[in-house]
């Protein structure tokens, strides 16, 4: 009886993200500052106080990632081949029903042998991938305690913009 009442309460645990809205994301910007991209973009869910309300589900960890090549399986199981990420920054600005975040990018390449660390990308590299398609599919993404991870729907920034961005200068040190 007791295994019984615990996997019925981890079972409703891991189905509570599926509760939660998927947000809409929408590109905003993009622009530099310093040696980094940052992206904003506007969301219909505040994704601040997304999990605040929720006592037993503790956000770890929340990012914007961005797929360079195409790929669009954003699974935490799946990994991306060649991709940005950034951390979201808390922006507390709103515009109606509109909640506006900033994201600083990086840009990386994964290493054949999974073991090995990410490997950051050149401008030219980022340049001459992203140079193959319009947009480029980024979403939210935050893992959580005792959950299933949280997703967005997918948003999609038009390359030309960020080719600009990239061709003014040095983005890495």
């Amino acid at each position: 009886m007791n295994k019984l009442t615990i996997l019925l309460a981890i079972s409703l645990l891991l189905g509570c993200t599926d509760q939660l809205p998927q947000a809409d994301l929408k590109f905003t910007a993009i622009e530099r500052n310093g040696n980094r991209v940052e992206i904003e973009f506007s969301s219909d869910v505040n994704l601040n106080t997304l999990f605040s309300e929720n006592r037993i589900q503790r956000q770890v960890s929340s990012e914007l990632i961005c797929s360079l090549n195409g790929d669009t399986n954003f699974d935490l199981e799946h990994r991306l081949e060649i991709f940005s990420n950034g951390r979201v920054m808390n922006n507390e600005i709103s515009s109606g029903n509109q909640f506006i975040f900033k994201s600083a990018l990086l840009f990386w390449r994964s290493p054949k042998n999974e073991l090995d660390s990410d490997v950051m990308l050149t401008n030219e590299e980022v340049a001459r991938i992203i140079s193959k398609q319009d947009t480029i599919p980024c979403l939210y993404r935050t893992t959580v305690y005792l959950a299933r991870p949280y997703y967005t729907k997918k948003m999609h920034v038009p390359t030309n913009v960020l080719r600009k961005i990239i061709d003014a200068g040095t983005l890495q040190n």
